[in-house]
């Protein structure tokens, strides 16, 4: 599940960010959409999480302003988030009238309606790039070199730093990253990065060669027919993500984002050891036919089981990407498993339908051992797994159908089809069913569902967004769906259900204010004498949020979220967060200060309430708040020409208890405070 969770949020290129370069005051504070931080609250496990998004950032700030009359695939859909109606409508409305000379012609365009055009208008400019005669004679003229530094560190000593202890910390608590980027126009890109986790050594033992990841990649694009060519590290998005995708679906939080049109391939300097692949990576082709292919061989943590009768070895349960190699038990687990991957896509695009075939083949060196645990019985095992898959999307007139077909080595299938269906500018609805059959199996799918190893569920999404009111606006999404097979602590199949709903209320330009609740139902075992029990329970979470701009430099948001358990015969159990947000510009001197004073009271670990906060730059955090206590945190940034300091400090204090975590985590104490420091240059 922890894979899962990094697969999601470092997908944020999808729709996680309005980017302030469309704004004259350009803040550390980007704004993170409203159904990025919902879909995201409800994916995540308890537990605090940080990701990196500075690759996903740089899809952004790179270029600037998008050019309307040379918009690119890339651009419309990651960047601008147009449907595929509305592209199509746009690339044709230039070929038969020329290129757009006033924003204004949006307005005559079909499928651009008022809001739309006032969405992407800040984003866009109408001059186009003149032809250049010799590039290269101005390749490191054009250049942009960024560099980036963070340091962090929890100050309270946890008890894995006691060496008295046999499987403690080798290293110190220190967090260190870095990272650098060159970029030359829309033609090339490279960079590298590192990154030291809390707990690892810095060049001694284990990594003596400094830091415990190092990431990097070049890449050449936009070079007539070779639309990108990587060597390093990269990632993909296939079709709907049945084979294999790097993108966050916002399936139950908004119409467009149940189906997905994000770019292929790109690159990545990462500053984590998430699910990217390394070798070498190729497309070709235009908007009509494109095509893909790739070569990647890197190295997984895993849990080897030496077979001494049959002198071999094999993998017992799932190989791992947090990469923590901090004690003696985890470094031994470091690299253990190779794996490489290849495979190709090609995509046809006619005027209003566009067809994807694809296949991928996944192989590790030791094999995956079958598992005689109930809930592992369709766990992926073997050495290597073929998958391969057919999608479609076809926009009719503001309708969209889309949908995608995929299969496995082993005999396993899976199903998306969706609908986005727009009735009326005041009323659309959304339609996603999928089934995904017991042994299919796709190590890196990353398609809607709730079950994160893609098999055993059968489900129907159906979303609905309702214009009430020129300042109102109702959101509601309901999710039934059937788990075929027993899962970790759950004992028998499961038919569940949520619904939610969400009224959106933009009382002025300054006031935005929304409510939001969903209930869902969710299972776990009860012991009962020899056997297992499977209870049923009941989860009903409330949010109600307000943002408001109380002076051109000051804004305040307040948040209050509540979180009710009800287990039945009288036992309700609850959580509480409420917290107040505040953020201070001052343009004249490039200072901003962002605040939080959060109270908390969750009364067991399943009442914890996960929430965001504002951290660095080019980094997205959740904090989950559990037990009793307050939480406050400060984050500064000074931006001076092409320097840039932030510093950010989080105290927690826990009122109920004088131990915080556990194990090797454990601080002894009610207090925690963590510091965390950022230095940018971009020049």
């Amino acid at each position: 599940m922890k894979t899962y969770k990094i697969i999601i949020a470092l997908a944020l290129i999808c729709w996680g960010i309005k980017m302030t370069f469309a704004q004259e005051d350009s803040s550390f504070l980007y704004q993170i959409t409203e159904e990025l931080i919902r879909e995201v609250e409800l994916s995540m496990e308890n537990g605090e999480e940080e990701y990196d998004i500075s690759d996903e950032i740089n899809l952004y700030d790179n270029q600037g302003k998008i050019k309307i009359n040379e918009l690119t695939e890339e651009d419309a859909f990651l960047k601008l988030h147009l449907s595929d109606y509305q592209y199509y409508k746009l690339l044709k409305y230039i070929g038969e009238t020329g290129k757009i000379v006033s924003f204004y012609e949006l307005a005559v365009i079909d499928g651009f309606n008022y809001e739309e055009a006032q969405r992407i208008i800040p984003l866009l400019a109408l001059e186009t790039n003149p032809k250049q005669k010799n590039y290269f004679s101005s390749f490191f003229k054009r250049g942009k070199n960024k560099f980036l530094f963070r340091y962090g560190q929890v100050l309270q000593r946890k008890t894995g730093y006691d060496t008295s202890k046999a499987n403690h910390y080798a290293g110190s608590p220190q967090r260190y990253m870095f990272k650098y980027t060159f970029t030359s126009g829309d033609i090339f890109s490279a960079g590298i990065s590192g990154e030291k986790d809390p707990g690892e050594e810095f060049f001694k033992n284990a990594q003596k060669y400094g830091f415990d990841f190092y990431s990097g990649h070049i890449q050449f694009k936009n070079i007539g027919w070779l639309k990108s060519l990587i060597i390093g590290d990269y990632k993909i998005n296939w079709g709907q993500g049945l084979v294999l995708g790097n993108g966050l679906s916002l399936g139950s939080s908004s119409i467009d984002g149940v189906a997905r049109s994000t770019n292929a391939l790109r690159p990545v300097t990462a500053m984590n050891e998430s699910q990217h692949f390394r070798g070498v990576a190729l497309e070709l082709g235009n908007y009509k036919l494109s095509a893909n292919l790739f070569f990647s061989y890197r190295f997984y943590d895993g849990n080897l089981i030496e077979d001494t009768l049959n002198d071999e070895s094999y993998i017992e349960g799932s190989s791992s990407t947090l990469g923590m190699h901090r004690t003696t038990h985890e470094i031994g687990k470091m690299n253990s498993i190779q794996s490489y991957s290849y495979g190709s896509e090609l995509v046809c695009r006619l005027p209003q339908i566009k067809f994807g075939a694809r296949i991928l083949r996944t192989a590790f060196t030791p094999t995956f051992n079958a598992s005689e645990l109930p809930y592992r019985r369709y766990y992926f095992e073997g050495e290597d797994n073929i998958n391969g898959s057919l999608d479609y999307r076809w926009a009719i007139k503001r309708q969209i159908l889309f949908g995608e077909f995929a299969c496995n080595k082993l005999g396993g299938y899976a199903l998306l089809q969706g609908a986005i269906l727009n009735f009326d500018p005041r009323w659309k609805v959304a339609l996603l069913f999928r089934h995904y059959s017991p042994n299919y199996f796709a190590y890196y799918a990353n398609a809607y569902g709730k079950s994160s190893r893609h098999n055993n569920e059968t489900g129907l999404l159906i979303n609905m967004e309702l214009l009430l009111h020129p300042k109102a606006s109702l959101f509601i999404s309901s999710d039934l769906y059937k788990l075929h097979w027993v899962r970790y602590l759950i004992d028998k199949p499961t038919n569940n259900y949520n619904l939610s709903f969400r009224l959106d209320f933009h009382l002025s330009k300054k006031l935005l204010f929304n409510i939001r609740y969903r209930y869902e139902n969710k299972y776990i075992n009860e012991k009962d004498f020899y056997y297992n029990r499977i209870a049923e329970y009941f989860t009903h979470r409330f949010v109600v949020n307000m943002n408001y701009q109380l002076y051109a430099f000051l804004s305040l948001k307040m948040g209050l979220h509540t979180l009710f358990n009800d287990y039945g015969e009288k036992d309700l159990k609850n959580g509480i967060l409420l917290y107040q947000d505040l953020i201070l510009k001052i343009n004249r001197i490039n200072l901003t200060v962002a605040g939080r004073i959060a109270l908390f009271d969750a009364q067991t670990f399943n009442e914890s309430i996960s929430a965001y906060e504002n951290d660095l730059t080019q980094t997205f955090t959740f904090c989950t708040y559990y037990n009793q206590g307050i939480k406050g945190y400060l984050v500064v940034n000074y931006k001076y020409r092409f320097l840039s300091l932030q510093c950010k400090i989080a105290h927690t204090l826990f009122t109920n208890k004088n131990v915080i975590s556990s194990n090797l985590e454990e601080i002894k104490g009610r207090r925690k405070t963590e510091i965390k420091c950022q230095l940018g240059l971009n020049f």
